[in-house]
């Protein structure tokens, strides 16, 4: 924040000035001193961590809503008002750069609005003016010892009530922890887990928005652990309850439960390229496309990424209702990938995801065993299933078969075999070597479309004309057709052949 303190003393706020110091300096000059503002809470906070921060949180003796509006117009932003049950105005500013200004009548004194906060760390204020200072650290007001836990790396809560105020601040802690790298105070997890069946009435979008910022972290899984370990977990997941005590077959290292969490530790890692023995690394599938592939926002604000992690803890969600043991004593979990897919519809329909986001992870969980199964045993699948695989599963292809390389991985556990992995991530390598390379890609240029072969065969639109097209994009995508005139001599001899051994498709014609 000493930057910052630079920024603001020598800015001309103007609206194409977006720096945070401006905006801040900018601030300050509309506020009038008589309001008394202060800024309060995790700007503060990660302004003593030296960590960037876009949201500003200021609080007035006063009404919040005209001041907004005129921040709104200095400095070209949007101004929102957010109204009960507590007074507060938003001011978004900027593009790709989003800072969210949140203005708010302050309820009592500051120490008593410091005192509704959640954790120490975030209940500490600092009056606007003295943001031009450079000794603003030393006019901090910190009431509840929030800059010894910051030093100390530690989340406290303010009050015994914090979670009966809002559950959602259970999530929150732990989010903290994952960003921040903080630990937990021992009485705040005892709180926790106290209070954690409070949880269960918080609104659903405010439970979604937590969970996939956790899940954005670096660090997901040892916090899915730590749900766990609190109770929060099958509170939110109550359908991965039934996982915990089922066991699988030999081949799998963990019961149900723990091999979806560990699912995730997996997905983690390869996007992180950090798994572990290097023998492991060597052998993943990486592209430049997969990678770029998987920072895309496709969900809630979320990257694939994001997404892949939540597919893979929800992947095995129905085994335990689908298991069955035959005669000879072999376990099976026949239909459960179909099964959990709707279970996954069911569960994020709950937490309210995007439309989106939901058809983008059930479609994982339910093509999750197919990269593996293109071809039997360690055989390198043919170019023919492989575009029937990209042609089916769509636009979370890739993000599929990086499901099925977490999921054998967490399979196996630490009893993971050298050449195992190498057999399967070679198979999988090869879906992506053929399925992304620009001669096979399905989405490549067609050589036909539906209005030339209509004109060409002299047929009306209809199954034959869909089942044709099919063909013909499956041959270019095998190389066995390269131009449009191949494409329409296969259209032709398809056609021939249709009409010598169906009457349905010579009746299309009339």
């Amino acid at each position: 924040m000493g930057i910052l303190v630079e920024q603001a003393k020598s800015s001309k706020p103007n609206k194409g000035d977006l720096s945070i110091g401006a905006i801040l300096a900018t601030t300050a000059r509309l506020i009038p001193e008589s309001e008394e503002p202060y800024i309060v809470g995790g700007f503060l906070r990660d302004s003593l961590l030296e960590r960037p921060s876009n949201d500003l949180d200021i609080t007035i003796k006063g009404e919040p809503n005209k001041l907004a509006v005129l921040l709104a117009k200095e400095t070209g932003g949007i101004f929102v008002k957010l109204g009960q049950p507590e007074n507060i105005a938003r001011v978004i500013i900027g593009d790709k750069s989003l800072y969210h200004i949140d203005i708010s009548t302050r309820i009592g004194n500051l120490h008593e609005d410091l005192a509704r906060r959640d954790f120490s760390v975030n209940a500490i204020g600092l009056p606007i003016s003295a943001m031009l200072d450079n000794n603003w650290r030393s006019q901090i007001i910190d009431p509840f010892g929030g800059i010894e836990d910051i030093v100390r790396g530690l989340i406290r809560a303010t009050s015994g009530t914090v979670f009966v105020d809002d559950p959602v601040r259970m999530l929150r802690a732990i989010r903290l922890k994952a960003t921040l790298g903080f630990d937990i105070h021992t009485e705040t997890l005892a709180e926790i887990k106290r209070d954690a069946s409070l949880l269960k009435h918080a609104p659903a979008e405010r439970i979604r928005d937590e969970l996939l910022l956790i899940l954005s972290t670096g660090n997901a899984v040892d916090h899915i652990y730590l749900f766990d370990d609190l109770g929060l977990l099958e509170l939110i997941f109550p359908e991965l309850g039934n996982g915990r005590e089922t066991s699988q077959p030999i081949e799998h290292h963990w019961h149900v439960l723990q091999h979806n969490i560990e699912t995730v530790r997996n997905a983690e890692g390869l996007l992180k390229s950090s798994l572990t023995p290097k023998w492991v690394m060597d052998e993943i599938p990486w592209h430049m496309d997969s990678i770029e592939h998987f920072d895309e926002i496709i969900s809630d604000g979320h990257s694939r990424g994001t997404l892949l992690k939540l597919a893979s803890l929800l992947h095995d969600v129905a085994k335990p209702e689908t298991k069955s043991v035959t005669s000879n004593g072999k376990t099976r979990f026949l239909g459960h990938h179909i099964k959990g897919a709707d279970l996954t519809k069911q569960i994020l329909s709950r937490l309210r995801l995007s439309r989106r986001g939901i058809k983008a992870i059930s479609s994982q969980v339910r093509h999750h065993l197919r990269p593996g199964q293109l071809s039997q045993g360690n055989e390198i699948p043919s170019r023919r299933a492989i575009y029937r695989y990209f042609r089916d599963v769509g636009d979370i292809a890739i993000d599929t078969v990086f499901l099925s390389l977490a999921d054998f991985l967490a399979a196996r556990g630490p009893d993971l075999r050298k050449k195992e992995w190498a057999n399967h991530s070679r198979k999988l390598g090869h879906i992506l070597d053929v399925g992304l390379s620009t001669s096979y890609n399905p989405v490549t240029k067609k050589l036909l479309d539906g209005n030339e072969l209509m004109k060409f065969l002299d047929i009306k639109p209809g199954p034959t004309l869909g089942t044709i097209l099919t063909a013909i994009q499956e041959a270019q995508f095998t190389g066995e057709i390269v131009d449009k005139d191949q494409a329409l001599g296969l259209a032709k001899t398809l056609f021939n052949a249709g009409l010598a051994h169906s009457g349905r498709i010579a009746g299309e014609n009339a």
